[in-house]
């Protein structure tokens, strides 16, 4: 039994990422690419924060929030189809806001994280 385990594609697969995952902390230990990462994990964190606190959730536009406000006053009774509202209502609505948030919040994140790898001010 031992044998089989040893020699098994998903224990080299094992073995193979642990080999690599043993290779990053000295990488990870110089001090800019650090300032990078937090910088990207700080950016995701916030912009994730703000986007799915606006107030779109899985029924719609949430009372008291944000979006509920913005449609209110914005449009009053009446909300064009097609636009950036009901897009993103419609994207709550299907479960998808969730991964485009996602993804809008890691892009900005890494333009942050660009920047302050960019203009790092030397030690």
């Amino acid at each position: 039994m031992l044998e089989v385990i040893l020699y098994s594609p998903l224990w080299h697969s094992l073995l193979w990422f642990w080999s690599y995952i043993e290779g990053i902390p000295p990488w990870l230990t110089q001090p800019e690419v650090y300032r990078v990462l937090l910088a990207w994990a700080i950016a995701f964190t916030l912009f994730y924060i703000i986007f799915t606190s606006l107030g779109f959730g899985p029924t719609g536009v949430l009372p008291g929030s944000i979006a509920a406000f913005f449609q209110s006053f914005m449009y009053r009774g009446f909300t064009p189809a097609g636009g950036l509202f009901a897009t993103m209502t419609s994207l709550a609505m299907l479960g998808m806001m969730t991964p485009a948030v996602a993804a809008i919040s890691a892009t900005l994140a890494t333009v942050i994280a660009l920047i302050v790898w960019q203009f790092e001010v030397r030690a």
